[in-house]
């Protein structure tokens, strides 16, 4: 039992990196004890990964898993490398779970964020968390997880030069986020009247597309979803027009070359 003099303090507000992700159909996956089990599994898992740094240091990644909701945390310190940390972090437990069938919407911002252990309660509060929470309900709708436009007020940087900035190159992700007017998706982009450039979001398929089994077995889960009922078929028709849209970028098409890409775009189009 606390004692009057055990009273929980907050550290002095700090701002961090946030991301607020929500699993949607989670009713039906906790009504499968399996199937709930595989979910925490595999969210607990790349986590762990993600925590330990190439050199074996574990980095600042802090993560709270509550029910259907996942809260990730990263310092901010203004640095544009923290940024990108957070954001590839969840581009991987996006696509890792989506070649699972199991899709996230979310938001990720800047902002004051406590998690703190105390008495046995973890506890977990700021704006940060409340701004993540506001802009996924609100706004990201389909299976993304949107970049807060604020960020770059706060940054006090254009939207291009900040996700330039935020380019990763490695082989199976190019960029971290995704800006459907993007200079090379404009073509993939006019064909797909769902994609309307309304946010950008964290670049979760890239990681997919450059990889022909992952594509094969995303299409796969993707075709058996869709048409389960005329909500599904909204939310995954969007998906497959990002897909498709991804797919039109030069880096895309340059992977695959031009017979091979005309092939996997056919089998997108026949979602």
């Amino acid at each position: 039992m606390m004692s009057r003099s055990q009273k929980i303090k907050l550290n002095d507000n700090e701002d961090k990196i946030v991301a607020f992700l929500d699993v949607l159909g989670f009713k039906k996956i906790i009504s499968n004890k399996k199937e709930t089990e595989k979910y925490f599994n595999e969210v607990i898992s790349e986590i762990e990964i993600l925590k330990t740094a190439k050199n074996g240091d574990q980095i600042r990644l802090q993560a709270v898993l509550i029910s259907d909701s996942i809260v990730l945390s990263y310092p901010f310190e203004k640095k544009i490398e923290n940024l990108k940390e957070l954001i590839v972090a969840v581009a991987k437990i996006q696509s890792r779970l989506a070649l699972q069938g199991i899709w996230l919407r979310g938001a990720i911002t800047i902002g004051e964020l406590e998690i703190q252990n105390f008495q046995g309660a973890q506890v977990v509060v700021g704006q940060g968390l409340v701004q993540a929470y506001e802009i996924e309900t609100q706004l990201a709708i389909y299976p993304r997880v949107i970049f807060d436009a604020r960020v770059f007020k706060i940054l006090n940087t254009s939207r291009a030069e900040l996700i330039s900035k935020l380019k990763i190159n490695s082989i199976t992700l190019k960029e971290a986020l995704y800006d459907p007017m993007g200079d090379d998706s404009r073509e993939g982009f006019a064909l797909n009247s769902l994609l309307i450039s309304d946010a950008i979001w964290v670049n979760y398929l890239e990681l997919i597309v450059l990889n022909k089994e992952k594509l094969k077995t995303f299409c796969e889960k993707l075709k058996s979803q869709m048409y389960e009922s005329q909500t599904h078929f909204v939310k995954y028709k969007w998906v497959q027009s990002y897909l498709y849209a991804l797919m039109h970028r030069n880096d895309v098409i340059n992977f695959y070359g031009p017979e091979e890409f005309k092939k996997q775009l056919e089998i997108i189009s026949n979602l």
